[in-house]
């Protein structure tokens, strides 16, 4: 009997749901299958059938995430000018995918999501951007999504104490502006 695709995807997703519920007040390696299922309302065995364990999970939160990243910057890549794109891009995925983000930016994960991430994003945008292959270019890519990464991810720990609006008009200007003018502002 075949699964019917919709099913599939709603089951998968109330157990990432239950997850993220859970992992915004418990560390990734405190939380089990069993309180999971628990919480999303199926028994022990469905959660096999989607990951082999709460790390495959949370890599799937993490992929997740990317994936949601990338799709966003490629609309904005072919709509907006390359200094705008993450701007449409970042309220667009705070829109779509808040949900993830408390998990990711744990200070045990963080890193693993980071360098995943950014080896994502760097070819994407250096081909998307038409950089030359001279490494240099890689080298400042890595510096802007770092910067990027490092404002948001300040954000999100500090309680979204800011709109988005605020925080993406902010790495707007980084990326047009540069670090300096906006030191002075402040």
């Amino acid at each position: 009997m075949k699964k019917n695709p919709e099913m599939t995807n709603a089951t998968r997703q109330t157990l990432v749901d239950a997850f993220c519920i859970l992992a915004k007040k418990n560390p990734v390696e405190k939380i089990t299958v069993r309180e999971i299922m628990k919480r999303a309302g199926y028994n022990r065995s469905t959660f096999y059938q989607y990951f082999r364990d709460v790390y495959d999970l949370l890599d799937y939160v993490e992929d997740s995430l990317i994936s949601r990243v990338l799709e966003n910057m490629m609309i904005n890549f072919d709509a907006a000018a390359p200094e705008s794109m993450f701007m449409e891009a970042f309220g667009r995925l705070h829109e779509e995918a808040a949900e993830y983000y408390d998990v990711i930016v744990q200070d045990a994960y963080f890193p693993h999501f980071e360098v995943r991430f950014k080896k994502s994003l760097l070819p994407v945008m250096a081909e998307k951007l038409n950089l030359p292959e001279d490494g240099k270019s890689l080298y400042l890519l890595d510096f802007y999504l770092s910067g990027i990464v490092a404002v948001i991810v300040r954000w999100l720990r500090n309680g979204r104490n800011l709109p988005p609006e605020s925080i993406a008009q902010m790495i707007h200007s980084l990326f047009t502006d540069g670090i300096v003018p906006q030191l002075k502002k402040v």
